[in-house]
């Protein structure tokens, strides 16, 4: 993520305990670019590009020896095979060949997240979570998944979020689905078992089942401002958080949304949502 003290220390990010550290014993794993069993292909694109050069030019003028091969070489209708393309592209071309999410872009040129986000992957360390309801059920975790769903059904009907009516007709509803996620301390310990239902605002028709989506926010000079003025002014400054936040907006369109999956009462009612729900185009705003 960066360097501590010039080189002598570098920060990075700690998948299990989800904190970035600082540390001056560090080894950086080889890389995993190789494609084939040229030697060239186990170094970044810039280094191959220069391995290719140093072993197929010699101490000639580089540039004329190797306009000299590509001319004898038979035609060809892969553009890699083109005069015009460069080892460089060539070296990159074989590394998108791995499927890798951030191949798009050479591994030189990787931002942060995307190496913290391939890190994850390769070292098998990033959490998984369920992504559905089902293999919530068919993992060992299902009791206290289960129990963070009824939390979450709990939490819904107390904030009155939807009536329960017939299917108005040529009414479309929406669909949800259930978000399971386990919540850590900044010590990367396991504090709870989150589950939220969200709807699937992507589903929404403009004009009919939402109009504006913009919501009014804080700057951070205004935060800024008032922190200055509480040390100034030895104020006290408390912070508190909003459980369900979303749930305490009101809606004015009429919205019919299906039952939660494997919570239908099996009447083939709609959820008449009453209140805003995660996910809505509108639930920021309200």
């Amino acid at each position: 993520m960066g360097f501590e003290d010039g080189p002598c220390a570098i920060k990075y990010y700690d998948a299990k305990t989800r904190n970035i550290q600082v540390s001056r014993n560090y080894r950086f794993p080889q890389s995993q670019i190789a494609v084939s069993a040229d030697p060239s292909s186990s170094l970044m694109p810039k280094e191959a590009e220069a391995w290719s050069l140093s072993h197929t030019c010699g101490p000639m003028d580089q540039a004329s020896h190797t306009d000299a091969s590509l001319n004898k070489r038979p035609q060809s209708n892969d553009p890699l095979d083109s005069p015009q393309c460069s080892t460089r592209q060539k070296v990159i071309h074989d590394y998108k060949l791995l499927n890798d999410p951030w191949a798009q872009e050479p591994p030189d040129k990787m931002t942060s997240a995307e190496m913290v986000y391939l890190t994850f992957n390769e070292t098998k360390l990033a959490p998984e979570f369920p992504k559905s309801l089902q293999e919530a059920k068919e993992s060992p975790d299902w009791p206290d998944w289960e129990k963070a769903v009824h939390t979450e059904l709990e939490q819904l009907q107390k904030m009155g979020t939807w009536n329960l009516v017939d299917p108005p007709p040529d009414v479309k509803p929406i669909p949800n689905k259930w978000v399971l996620i386990k919540k850590y301390d900044k010590e990367g310990n396991l504090q709870k078992y989150k589950a939220r239902l969200v709807a699937k605002g992507y589903s929404q028709i403009p004009g009919m089942h939402y109009h504006d989506t913009f919501a009014p926010v804080v700057r951070m000079e205004t935060i800024r401002v008032l922190l200055a003025l509480s040390v100034q002014e030895n104020w006290e400054v408390q912070q508190m958080d909003v459980k369900g936040a979303f749930l305490n907006g009101n809606i004015t369109e009429d919205i019919y949304m299906k039952q939660p999956e494997s919570y239908d009462d099996g009447m083939g009612c709609l959820c008449h949502l009453i209140k805003s729900l995660y996910g809505l185009k509108q639930a920021g705003r309200a």
